[in-house]
């Protein structure tokens, strides 16, 4: 019997055949850049703050139809309002101040996918959000009819009026080229709206001020697709 077995072992190689066959599933690393379009929900006074973003991600796809992303973020919302100054007689004056809030992210989302080529796709998501910075800003002028405004320029940093963390929902939508096997071009649209309450004190508007952002942006995916060995008799 033990020379049976050592006879087959032997003459296995020479018998069968085996190779790599390439499965659905794919794992892809991507990085996205765009702008994005933030204000405050419920606050009327308000305009949106435009900025950059950046994300870099891990996607999970075990099928052609669906795929699992998950990944790290540099998120630049705010909102933008007309605020008053004044010059150094106390003569006051209209000018628009933005408000920065700079936030790390962790989006988690899930894809339907519904093509292959050219695959346009349908998510929705979750995104936990903490603060990075604060910070109103406004361009001032120097002089204002001839009398000098001091300061000229507002640049002021925010430590506790912010809540350092946030979450929110999001949908999104996008359309993704294959230039190659496993590398994809994609552009894509995302709406955001604020689960959490953006101010950590209370403000006349109670809990309803919350951010709300949509973006657009272009990304790259390299993907390692899952391979699984095929044998076959000679």
């Amino acid at each position: 019997m033990k020379k049976l077995i050592l006879i087959v072992f032997c003459l296995a190689p020479l018998i069968s055949q085996a190779w790599d066959r390439r499965s659905d599933t794919t794992v892809y690393v991507a990085f996205s850049g765009g702008l994005s379009f933030s204000s405050l929900r419920n606050f009327t006074i308000d305009q949106n703050r435009i900025a950059p973003g950046f994300g870099l991600y891990a996607e999970y796809q075990p099928t052609r139809e669906f795929s699992i992303r998950a990944g790290f973020g540099l998120a630049q919302y705010g909102y933008r309002f007309e605020g008053q100054c004044s010059d150094i007689l106390g003569n006051p004056f209209d000018t628009t101040i933005t408000t920065a809030l700079n936030y790390f992210t962790i989006p988690i989302s899930a894809n339907l996918n519904l093509g292959r080529k050219f695959n346009p796709y349908l998510g929705v998501g979750i995104e936990a959000a903490f603060l990075i910075s604060a910070r109103q800003y406004a361009r001032l002028p120097e002089t204002r009819n001839g009398i000098a405004v001091d300061p000229y320029n507002i640049n002021r940093y925010d430590d506790g009026t912010y809540k350092k963390t946030g979450f929110s929902v999001f949908a999104q939508g996008g359309l993704e080229y294959r230039i190659k096997p496993n590398i994809c071009l994609y552009a894509e649209y995302r709406y955001l709206a604020g689960m959490t309450k953006v101010f950590a004190q209370e403000t006349i508007y109670g809990d309803k001020l919350k951010i709300n952002s949509w973006s657009v942006n272009l990304g790259i995916k390299w993907g390692i697709p899952i391979t699984y060995k095929v044998y076959s008799l000679n």
